[in-house]
């Protein structure tokens, strides 16, 4: 099979086998949280006008 089938292959397993609770090796990756005030700012919006 092609490299790219062999990566694919691999993360599916890997995420199957986290899913049943085996987290070992498996590297998770999680988007830094966003900075809701920068954003807020940026915009020229307060926090009462972001709930509205």
């Amino acid at each position: 099979m092609s490299k790219a089938f062999d990566s694919i292959k691999k993360g599916l397993e890997e995420a199957v086998a986290y899913s049943r609770g085996n987290e070992g090796g498996v590297r998770i990756h999680r988007p830094p949280k966003p900075d809701i005030r920068a954003i807020r700012d940026k915009m020229g919006i307060s926090e009462g006008a972001a709930h509205r």
